[in-house]
C-alpha cells in the first residue's frame, strides 16, 4: 500500500496544480476535506441509493440538493426540480431534450439552436445528439465585450421562422469558460418569452456565485429560465471525473 501511494503522489504531483495563485488555464480547484471524507463515506458503505424503494433516506437527502440547487441558488419557482448527471455535458443533453420535446414533439425537422461562438461546445454537440442538424445550430453574432447580442439574436430568429425554420432553444452562458462573460440573461429571457422558444442558461461555470451579493445581481435572469446547467465541482470544489455532481435544474409544469 504505502508503495501504491507513493506512485499516485509521484502522478499527482506530475499534474497541473489548479489552486496556485499564478495558475490562469482550466477552471477546477483543488479539493476540499469534507468533500474527500464523503466520498470515501460512500465508497465505503457503498450503497445503491438510485432508487426511493431501496434507499429512501439517501433519495431524500439527493432531493433536497437539487430544491435547494433550484429555489435558494437559482431562484427557480415552487415545484422545480432537475437532474443529478455525470457532467455538465449530460446536463446540458437533458436540457436539450427536454426543449426538443417541449417545443417540437416528435416532429424534429427545421428544429433550430440559437447560441454564440463562446458557448461551451457540449451545446452543439448536445444539439446534434438530440436530432438537431449542424446546418439549423446558430452562432449569434456578440457584442465588443463578447456577450451575445440580444437584436441579432431576435433578428435571427425571425428570418430563420420566416424562412420556414421552427426556432425552438435559445442557449445563453452565464460565465464563459474563456472569459468568464455573462450574457445579458434578462434581455434574453423576454426575448426567449416573445418568441416562444425554451430559454437555457449554462451556468457551468458562473452559477454559484450566486451565492454572493455581487453574484446574485450579476446573474439575475436565472428566475426566467426554463432550464439551467450547474457544475458544483468548479465553484464549490467537489469532486470531479465521473461523479454525479454536475446538475441540470428546472422549472416543472
Amino acid at each position: 500500500m504505502n508503495a501504491l501511494l507513493a506512485r499516485l503522489d509521484e502522478a499527482a504531483d506530475c499534474a497541473l496544480e489548479t489552486a496556485g495563485p499564478g495558475h490562469l488555464a482550466y477552471i477546477p480547484g483543488s479539493g476540499l476535506y469534507s468533500a474527500a471524507l464523503a466520498e470515501f463515506y460512500n465508497r465505503a458503505v457503498n450503497r445503491y441509493g438510485g432508487l426511493a424503494s431501496v434507499a429512501p433516506d439517501l433519495a431524500a437527502l439527493e432531493e433536497s440538493v437539487i430544491r435547494w440547487m433550484a429555489r435558494d441558488v437559482c431562484g427557480l419557482p415552487e415545484g422545480s426540480g432537475g437532474l443529478l448527471t455525470s457532467g455538465g455535458s449530460m446536463a446540458t443533453f437533458s436540457a436539450t431534450v427536454a426543449a426538443r420535446h417541449d417545443k417540437l414533439g416528435e416532429e424534429l425537422a427545421g428544429g433550430t439552436v440559437y447560441t454564440t461562438a463562446f458557448a461551451h461546445h457540449s451545446v452543439a454537440k448536445a444539439a446534434r445528439l438530440a436530432g438537431i442538424r449542424a446546418a439549423h445550430i446558430r452562432t449569434v453574432p456578440h457584442t465588443p465585450d463578447l456577450r451575445m447580442d440580444p437584436e441579432a439574436a431576435a433578428a435571427m430568429i425571425r428570418s430563420d421562422r420566416h424562412a420556414g425554420l421552427r426556432p425552438f432553444l435559445l442557449v445563453a452562458t452565464a460565465g464563459t469558460t474563456d472569459t468568464g462573460t455573462v450574457d445579458p440573461l434578462p434581455q434574453l429571457a423576454d426575448l426567449a418569452r416573445r418568441e416562444d422558444v425554451w430559454f437555457h442558461i449554462d451556468a457551468a461555470y458562473g452559477g454559484f456565485f450566486r451565492l454572493t451579493a455581487r453574484g446574485s445581481e450579476r446573474l439575475a435572469g436565472f428566475e426566467e429560465a426554463d432550464s439551467i446547467t450547474l457544475d458544483p465541482h468548479k465553484t464549490l470544489f467537489m469532486p470531479r471525473d465521473g461523479d454525479p455532481l454536475d446538475q441540470g435544474v428546472g422549472q416543472v409544469e
